[in-house]
């Protein structure tokens, strides 16, 4: 606290609260930044890495020495792409089989049949519509299915799809008929319809197990990703 010993004094006191002061610091902010920017380039070129981003990993600024003897490891056999029975296949049909094997398609159209004798009985014998499907017709419905697909028709009413009035799509009208589609996709089964109540107590994906891992390993029998000698 500052006493004023006269009214001069009290008069200069207050002045000087009026202006603006200036303070001469001892330190040189700039050449201490610049200082500090040294140690830190200098401790950066000491380290044998560069630091990522995430301050965890490490880009080594040399060469792994090239006189040392590759990992057992790490020794690459096979290069990454498509297998030789992969390459066999040289039209889109064959390519197609490659995924949805024969073997698949069999079984699929096997157990399809099964289902079909047990719910035809509900129907006029008569009717074309519900007699077996055999590997013609089956790969026409799967055709469908795909076009489906790609006109983006997932989600849309089947009878407009079959449409005649030119808002259809002609090409699954002269497939086969809309009742005949219909009866197959409620008809097609993936497994015995026999036994799928058993083993279902042991496996809830019972019913498409079997050719859901068909199409799994496909793509590990057709392509390599990469085959290191084992450890």
């Amino acid at each position: 606290m500052i006493f004023a010993d006269s009214e001069s004094d009290l008069d200069n006191i207050i002045n000087s609260e009026d202006e603006d002061f200036i303070y001469d610091s001892d330190h040189d902010t700039q050449s201490e930044l610049d200082e500090e920017e040294d140690i830190l380039a200098e401790t950066d070129n000491k380290l044998k890495y560069y630091l990522a981003k995430n301050k965890i990993t490490q880009w080594k600024k040399d060469l792994p020495n090239q006189r040392i003897r590759t990992r057992q490891q790490n020794i690459v056999i096979d290069q990454p792409g498509v297998k030789e029975y992969g390459k066999l296949a040289d039209t889109p049909e064959k390519c197609f089989d490659l995924f949805i094997t024969p073997k698949m398609i069999e079984e699929i159209i096997y157990h399809t049949n099964q289902k079909i004798k047990i719910v035809s009985q509900n129907y006029n014998q008569c009717e074309g519509s519900t007699k077996e499907v055999y590997i013609t017709e089956f790969k026409a419905l799967l055709g469908i299915l795909y076009l489906a697909g790609i006109f983006k028709s997932n989600h849309q009413n089947m009878s407009d799809l079959w449409k005649s009035d030119g808002f259809g799509i002609d090409i699954f009208r002269v497939t086969m008929p809309l009742k005949r589609f219909r009866f197959l996709i409620h008809a097609m089964r993936f497994d015995d319809i026999l036994t799928s109540e058993e083993r279902k107590v042991v496996d809830k994906a019972t019913h498409i197990r079997n050719i859901f891992q068909d199409f799994v390993d496909m793509p590990q029998i057709l392509y390599n990703i990469r085959i290191c000698n084992p450890r």
